[in-house]
């Protein structure tokens, strides 16, 4: 064709320069050339994970790069790069590394660097933002300074509301056992399995998760164990009050039976509502 470059080996075209500026390379150019959609196009067969390939060579170092840069600017102005997307070693015994991403956020035009790193896909698949070693399947982190939020949103046009945010936890064989939901406005814990389920709430007062014990536990079939020992009620310019059997049908009665200590097999003191009337 008129005004294009081709390339030629083994008798075939490998690489052709198109009159429009785009560069074509692959094995069937005719095929990529009437789906091109970019100004490098390349074409690596019907599946191939390695059709561009960065290779860093010489010397090696962990900590070596093999990536590429992204920039704007005016034709004919000095490029930006403020973006990159890089692959980095990790140990000289192998070809083994992570997958960085880097952006800077400073409004100069000074070039991406290294400090400018705001993701990482370690070797074993984990993902870390804010932070070059996650230790967790999803690590997020704000730094040294500034909240870490992290915000699961649903229904952005308000118009369905059984759109709702949550997360859901999966154990057991893919078994979805409990979830944190937005449901219809309200905050929902859910947990429901056929063996040792239920809401536990822990607390403690040294450091660490681990060190925490219960405190209250939500059973099964939804009675309530308070362990820490007491219950306050401070509701300050209104009544304060506990309802024992609010909404039973008739002949039920409604107690609280305040036991002591295990001398008693049952209950030392129970306080008793009979069935007999309004304010038996």
């Amino acid at each position: 064709q008129d005004d294009t470059f081709t390339v030629e080996t083994a008798g075939s075209e490998r690489l052709r320069i198109t009159s429009a500026g785009e560069a074509l390379i692959g094995n069937n150019l005719t095929t990529v050339n009437n789906e091109a959609t970019g100004i490098l196009i390349v074409d690596g067969g019907d599946s191939n994970i390695g059709g561009i390939q960065v290779h860093a060579g010489g010397g090696e170092s962990v900590g070596d790069l093999a990536g590429i840069s992204f920039s704007h600017g005016n034709t004919g102005t000095v490029p930006r790069p403020k973006a990159a997307i890089a692959f980095e070693k990790q140990d000289l015994t192998s070809g083994r590394g992570d997958l960085c991403f880097y952006v800077d956020n400073v409004a100069n035009n000074e070039k991406v660097s290294t400090a400018d790193e705001r993701l990482r896909i370690t070797s074993a698949g984990r993902v870390g933002i804010g932070t070059t070693n996650p230790t967790s399947n999803l690590y997020i982190s704000s730094g040294t300074s500034g909240d870490c939020v992290l915000i699961i949103e649903a229904d952005t046009d308000d118009n369905n509301e059984n759109d709702n945010p949550k997360i859901i936890f999966k154990q057991d064989g893919g078994s979805e056992q409990a979830a944190i939901e937005q449901l219809n406005n309200e905050l929902t814990l859910s947990n429901s399995v056929s063996s040792n389920g239920g809401i536990v709430f822990k607390t403690g007062s040294a450091s660490g998760y681990t060190n925490a014990t219960e405190r209250l536990r939500i059973d099964p079939n939804g009675e309530i164990q308070a362990k820490g020992g007491g219950l306050t009620l401070e509701k300050q310019g209104a009544s304060n009050y506990i309802e024992v059997g609010k909404g039973q049908n008739a002949n039920n009665y409604a107690y609280v039976d305040l036991i002591g200590d295990t001398t008693y097999t049952d209950y030392g003191l129970r306080i008793l509502r009979g069935n007999t009337g309004a304010n038996a």
